[in-house]
């Protein structure tokens, strides 16, 4: 009987700067909490953080990996490991040298493996993001950001509607159809793939059901107010649903500017300590994917996550805030 395979987390992102890395580093420490072994593998080419948010210092040469993954223990838990990254070079990685990345990471020993990515929509990232079992989207609730985030999930359309397309066009007319479509809706990422589908004289339905195939898990992070989460939501939710992506809801994380702090101390029992919102939210988001379950949305998240800043802050000694309206610090 073979190894048993891990189980695979990606984080990618439409932009840099929305605390990918860290949300890895933390999320990796709480599976460890919860008696799993993990290893971290810094992907980020453009800016690996990972060794210095865990203080491995060792650099890998190549992005790919080799001929294998060598993981380096911590010094933070004999079950958290870290493949480091190599430091920022000026050719990107190819399609191949992810490909060879997916490999290894697959071969792994622990229980779970936790790649951090580039932000961005590059194809090699793309290519490792779409084949893990958790494709973690992170989204920080602010404009820009969240504009970033609709142009990464429009690149992801593209790449899966188009074989799909090429195989009833043929190549050269389904490129020609998705710049046709794009066109004409304004590069309105909302109305891209129903635009698609009538331009190509096939059923929007069937390719949505395409396209859509494999979720995508929405993480919302840096979340200062309660009304974040509905217009994050509604945004990414828009174009997701939009371009007939299955996204899911799965956690609205509070700022925390000193999440990777409580993130390399170890703790010997699982669960938040007293006043650690993000670290109960983070279990909570854990045992959501365990099963199945989306963030209630439109309102309906507001007394679920008043009631656990009430308890978290309350254990802490604090004032509570009043329907989550008031920033989380």
């Amino acid at each position: 009987m073979g190894a048993r395979a891990p189980r695979t987390w990606a984080f990618a992102s439409g932009s840099g700067g929305v605390g990918r890395s860290t949300l890895a580093v933390t999320l990796a420490a709480r599976l460890v909490r919860r008696g799993k072994s993990a290893c971290l593998v810094d992907g980020d080419w453009t800016g690996p953080t990972l060794g210095t948010l865990l203080d491995v210092s060792t650099p890998r040469a190549q992005w790919s990996g080799g001929k294998g993954l060598e993981p380096i223990a911590t010094t933070l838990h004999h079950e958290l490991s870290l493949v480091p990254g190599p430091g920022p070079t000026s050719a990107d990685p190819t399609r191949r040298d992810a490909a060879r990345l997916w490999t290894n990471a697959a071969r792994l020993t622990q229980d779970e493996v936790l790649l951090d990515l580039p932000g961005g929509a590059h194809d090699a990232a793309l290519d490792v993001w779409l084949a893990a079992d958790f494709p973690l989207l992170v989204a920080v609730p602010e404009r820009l950001p969240l504009e970033a985030t609709a142009r990464l999930l429009g690149r992801v359309f593209a790449r899966l509607a188009r074989p799909w397309l090429a195989r009833r066009l043929g190549a050269a007319r389904a490129d020609r159809v998705l710049g046709d479509a794009w066109t004409e809706c304004g590069g309105r990422t909302g109305t891209w793939m129903r635009t698609t589908a009538r331009l190509a004289g096939v059923s929007a339905d069937d390719l949505a059901a395409h396209v859509g195939g494999r979720p995508v898990f929405l993480v919302m992070n840096r979340v200062r107010r309660g009304d974040d989460i509905d217009v994050g939501h509604a945004l990414v939710t828009a174009a997701g649903h939009g371009l007939g992506i299955e996204l899911r809801f799965r956690a609205a994380l509070p700022w925390d500017e000193d999440a990777w702090i409580r993130a390399r101390r170890r703790r010997a029992r699982p669960g938040a300590d007293a006043g650690d919102l993000l670290g109960t939210e983070l279990d909570e988001a854990l045992t959501r994917m365990d099963e199945g379950v989306d963030l209630p949305t439109r309102g309906g998240w507001r007394a679920d996550l008043s009631a656990l800043a009430e308890l978290a802050q309350e254990s802490a000694g604090q004032e509570a805030p009043i329907g989550g309206e008031r920033p989380w610090r």
